[in-house]
């Protein structure tokens, strides 16, 4: 199986198509609510978000052994068209729901699309290929990042979402033409294959690695989901920064994760995805943590938006290394014909564990401000890493144990 083909060609150039969608849906969309709503709005949107989103992730990486990782692709693609059509209807409860359909079509997509690219290059060119994968959403993203807070600084929100509407709808037409990787089975046999699907992942999650891994997708989902939602709003309400600067620091931090994924992948299958997730997830902790301080600085603004784009650009860095050794170990650990099932049990983890987050960093911002919600993150990072050190001390014992 060649490195390019129809599928790689296909995902490569959508999701850089996307890159407006994907920069409103990563860091754009909690400032939006926040505007929109105040406070409230975005714990409500988030919290019920990520609780709704764990069945039908769940279920779509299920679907996607049975029916095929093509169909859930383009159901997805369509619920970003309509959802983001939905969000100019000037109302606070469709708002409220499009913006929960809008998450839930990025959830939705990752479990199918993961494992058809993952299957559709030669095993020995899984990490490669999710490196490349990734360097072109970093570069998408950077572009969407400068388009968004100009658009949006400038034209005005409603343009940003027609724009949006239009890109998924292409998107869609695009995508029609992906070629199915899974085992597609209809009729009498869904229900059958489905109870053998969660016969085997109730399995996995019955040894060992499954369970640390569990439980430090758990931690890690706490501190990422408090992180994701509070620090677009911590860059406006703390920093003070506009549309454009937020933008700019978004899409600067994105032009080093397009860099990184050039090498990151070479890096990973060479260490190996656990070795990797372990110093990845240290780092981010770090330089969470030392986010945390930058709005005690009495600084020039300048010199504190330089500082704030070093910072996240280096948090980029890692994170690149965090997202490659990610997408190997989904590869790794799994068989293909129940891949999506356990891909799929894995991100409803990490949903559940951010339904908390919303509310937890708005009560760490009511008393500490936002400032004090993205230090709390940061112990999540740390806690994470510290668990997968256990599953790579039972790796080198085996490992002993099997020479002696």
């Amino acid at each position: 199986m060649g490195f390019v083909n129809r599928n790689v060609t296909i995902l490569f150039a959508t999701t850089f198509i996307m890159g407006v969608v994907a920069s409103f849906t990563s860091w754009f969309l909690p400032v939006y609510l926040e505007r929109y709503g105040a406070l409230e709005l975005v714990v409500i949107v988030y919290t019920f978000a990520n609780l709704i989103a764990i069945v039908p992730t769940f279920a779509g990486g299920v679907l996607s052994d049975i029916l095929g990782r093509r169909t859930l692709i383009l159901v997805s693609t369509f619920l970003y068209s309509v959802s983001f059509a939905a969000l100019l209807v000037a109302n606070p409860l469709v708002v409220a729901s499009a913006a929960i359909v809008l998450m839930l079509a990025a959830a939705l997509i990752y479990t199918p699309e993961t494992a058809l690219l993952g299957e559709s290059v030669d095993s020995s060119r899984v990490g490669t290929v999710f490196s490349y994968f990734r360097f072109l959403s970093a570069v998408a993203t950077a572009i969407g990042s400068f388009v968004l807070g100009y658009v949006s600084t400038y034209m005005g929100i409603e343009m940003l979402i027609v724009l949006c509407i239009l890109t998924s709808i292409v998107c869609l037409a695009l995508r029609f033409f992906l070629k199915e990787t899974g085992v597609k089975l209809g009729g009498a046999g869904v229900l059958k294959e489905t109870l053998k699907q969660l016969k085997y992942a109730g399995y996995a999650f019955r040894t060992p690695l499954f369970m640390i891994l569990g439980v430090a997708i758990v931690v890690v989902g706490v501190g990422a989901g408090v992180f994701s939602v509070y620090f677009p709003i911590f860059l406006s309400r703390s920093l003070g920064f506009s549309d454009v600067e937020i933008g700019t620091i978004f899409a600067a931090s994105s032009l080093v994760s397009a860099v990184a994924f050039t090498f990151v992948g070479f890096i990973v299958d060479k260490l190996g995805w656990l070795k990797s997730f372990i110093a990845a997830l240290s780092v981010e902790g770090a330089l969470i943590l030392a986010f945390s301080a930058t709005s005690a600085l009495t600084l020039p603004g300048a010199t504190v938006l330089l500082t704030a784009m070093l910072l996240y650009a280096s948090l980029a860095l890692f994170s690149a290394i965090d997202q490659v050794a990610g997408d190997r170990m989904l590869i790794d650990v799994t068989r293909r014909e129940t891949r999506g099932t356990i891909i799929a049990s894995l991100a409803s983890l990490a949903l559940l564990s951010r339904v908390p987050a919303p509310l937890i960093g708005a009560a760490v911002a009511t008393r500490g401000g936002f400032q004090a919600s993205i230090a709390a993150a940061s112990a999540s990072y740390f806690a994470g890493a510290l668990l997968l050190m256990l599953i790579l001390r039972r790796f080198a014992h085996e490992a002993r144990v099997s020479r002696i």
